[in-house]
């Protein structure tokens, strides 16, 4: 892995908006695997690259899904009014 992915991956985990707990759980991974590679003592390995490609599109995917579902909810709601 070069620097520059390793430097990719860090920044991936520290812009994740929940906890590296719950990341690794998603993931299939040790929280401590993930501090470590978040801290730079450990340099992650593809399956652990691929488990995070994973957890990341599980996330965005179910974000999608409550952005689609609040969207529709207020596009029923006559009243609403958009920026309130």
């Amino acid at each position: 892995m070069t620097k520059k992915q390793q430097e990719a991956i860090s920044r991936a985990l520290e812009a994740y908006p929940g906890t590296l707990r719950g990341l690794a759980r998603e993931a299939g991974l040790d929280h401590s695997v993930l501090v470590r590679i978040r801290s730079g003592e450990r340099a992650p390995t593809a399956d652990t690259v691929h488990g995070l490609l994973s957890a990341f599109g599980k996330c965005r995917a179910r974000c999608e899904e409550a952005e689609a579902a609040l969207r529709a909810a207020l596009e029923q709601n006559p009243n609403h009014e958009e920026g309130t």
